[in-house]
């Protein structure tokens, strides 16, 4: 019995022993990689802007023709002289076409993998965007208060909060409770005073009428994150945007009927399989946001345009998506300012 006690503790004591050597090892591992790599890193910091300009002038070399980026440069409304700004209103072009002939630049191909990537994003923030803009209407339609709907389809910083109200002294007045009435405030005389459990009980009720479900307000984004490639059945998806409604519907004691469900499911049927007016409508606005955002004035970070503009414009859900998705395209921008610049200028030049 002893050894066998022995045998047990070994074999609970031993694999977490050997897990940390293992986990030893993998640092060292990495950190000698890292230290390998490292001269090469800064070599490539340095100079790798030039050795792309060089790789790349090898198959086109200078005073060659560009046809594609000449075309793509013709294609941006309204070319500035500037090639950053052209760069960026070409670039946000690109990422929000939906023209498979769209043309590709001679000087985007090293770009290729990211672009693609960043189009894929783009399309499905087009698309949430617009599911946002159907489920904003299907709920003011079913009387939501306008509080939990910007909670739903705006990003939270985004929604209006609701004012503290004023408190006033009531001392005087000890059996007089304030309570709402039908669109106004009153004052009633209750029957009795509440006890503590009841007023807990009264304020939590409160409190989730002012809050939108959990649920609900993860609507937006978990569906931003199921469209992700391989996408989902139709019927999967519409299972989330109904699941979000229900939520909030139920939450704020608001009835979600069967008639309101069918057609908010036939309106987002259109944007999810890229039929729906709205969803050619918000790719536009989108691309717009994306133009001004990755402009070299734009301020990404504070989210150009203004949150309000955002909200105007049915883009509120996808304000931090968005603000992603025009940073990883400003640094194609600047990459190809940084290796093509000069040659850019040059052709818009003549244009």
């Amino acid at each position: 019995a002893a050894a066998q006690d022995g045998l047990n503790g070994l074999a609970a004591t031993l694999p977490p022993v050997f897990e940390g050597f293992w986990e030893r090892l993998e640092a060292l591992r990495e950190a000698a990689v890292a230290f390998r790599l490292a001269p090469a890193l800064d070599a490539l910091a340095q100079h790798g802007t030039e050795y792309e300009r060089a790789a790349f002038e090898r198959d086109f070399p200078p005073g060659s023709a560009l046809p594609k980026t000449e075309e793509w440069l013709a294609g941006i409304p309204a070319p500035a002289k500037d090639v950053s700004k052209t760069v960026a209103a070409g670039v946000a072009q690109l990422i929000s076409s939906t023209d498979p002939d769209y043309p590709l630049a001679e000087t985007l191909h090293l770009d290729v993998e990211r672009l693609e990537n960043l189009h894929e994003q783009a399309s499905r923030l087009a698309t949430v965007a617009a599911v946002g803009l159907m489920v904003k209407q299907a709920l003011t339609k079913a009387g939501l208060p306008v509080h939990l709907i910007a909670q739903v389809v705006d990003e939270p910083s985004l929604a209006p909060q609701q004012q503290p109200k004023e408190r006033i002294d009531r001392s005087d007045e000890p059996n007089l409770v304030p309570v709402l009435r039908t669109g106004r405030g009153g004052l009633v005389e209750p029957a009795g005073r509440l006890e503590p459990e009841d007023q807990g009980e009264a304020k939590a009720v409160q409190q989730s009428q002012d809050e939108a479900s959990p649920i609900a307000r993860r609507m937006l984004p978990d569906l931003f994150h199921v469209l992700e490639p391989p996408v989902p059945p139709t019927e999967s998806v519409q299972t989330v945007i109904d699941g979000g409604c229900s939520a909030v519907c139920a939450g704020a004691g608001v009835p979600w009927t069967d008639s309101q469900r069918s057609a908010l499911q036939e309106a987002a049927r259109g944007v999810l399989e890229g039929t729906s007016p709205v969803l050619a409508i918000m790719r536009k606005r989108l691309g717009s946001a994306l133009a001004a955002a990755m402009c070299p004035d734009g301020r990404v970070s504070e989210m150009t345009p203004s949150p309000a503009e955002l909200k105007k414009h049915g883009l509120a859900a996808v304000a931090l998506p968005l603000v992603q998705l025009a940073t990883a395209g400003r640094a194609v921008c600047e990459h190809q300012c940084k290796v093509h610049g000069p040659r850019l200028a040059a052709m818009l030049a003549t244009m």
